[in-house]
């Protein structure tokens, strides 16, 4: 299915989707002041008061139908405020994590989106640590969400040296529920670089957990492939290309 261009969403759909929202119908614990309930952080229902671009996506995501787009908003607000998206703090996490350079955001596709990267075998991940590691993840993703206008993002996601025996189901999971539920149409598309065969039932049991869109937007490249959607000059010099980075 192609993407959907947000800016023929109109202001009328924008008005529609506000007005369900902002009723609050049947929520209790509102705050005493806001009158928003306590389950949401005020700096999101702000911005979904104030930027349109915002209500677009929420709109695209629920394939323009209002109670379906209005379904996705409140669990999209009751999960930041939950997760804490917006107090995530980067120099709160522990060293290991600061330094491994297991996210970037840099450069864009060839359509000028713009992309953030992952290195699956920087991701030294113990058996407990995947909240931590997530909100790492997360970290990255909200500061390239709050800067992406009108524009869908790319993830680009390394998996050089990533074997059956190293493959992260739970982080990968997490990704896949991000953009499924949590960051509204986010992704344009998906590139999985230098997946090795011997994922193939890895992948067989990912796509239980993505819908059939989703699905549809992941590529699989090797090599120099990854240049039929970006340019070298913005792929990591370790992936082939020319981008000194990490």
């Amino acid at each position: 299915m192609p993407l959907l261009d947000i800016t023929t969403i109109t202001d009328d759909q924008i008005t529609q989707l506000r007005e369900k929202f902002f009723k609050f119908e049947g929520e209790e614990d509102l705050d005493a002041e806001s009158n928003v309930p306590t389950k949401y952080d005020l700096r999101d229902v702000e911005q979904f008061r104030s930027d349109d671009t915002t209500v677009r996506f929420f709109l695209s995501h629920g394939k323009l139908d209002i109670e379906e787009a209005l379904k996705v908003v409140k669990g999209c607000f009751a999960w930041r405020k939950q997760f804490g998206v917006r107090e995530i703090d980067f120099d709160a996490f522990p060293d290991h994590v600061k330094s491994s350079n297991g996210v970037s955001i840099h450069g864009t596709d060839k359509e000028g989106r713009r992309i953030i990267w992952m290195y699956m075998n920087r991701l030294k991940r113990t058996k407990n640590d995947v909240e931590i590691w997530s909100r790492y993840f997360v970290y990255h993703l909200e500061k390239l969400y709050q800067q992406r206008g009108d524009k869908r993002l790319i993830f680009v996601n390394d998996m050089t040296g990533i074997g059956i025996t190293n493959f992260d189901y739970e982080l990968t999971r997490f990704a896949v529920n991000l953009f499924e539920n949590h960051y509204p149409d986010l992704l344009a598309f998906q590139v999985n670089f230098n997946m090795a065969w011997t994922l193939k039932t890895a992948w067989n049991i990912i796509k239980t957990w993505m819908t059939p869109e989703a699905i549809s937007r992941v590529k699989f490249v090797k090599g120099d492939e990854v240049q039929q959607y970006v340019c070298s000059e913005f792929i990591p010099m370790h992936m082939g290309g020319e981008y000194k980075c990490c």
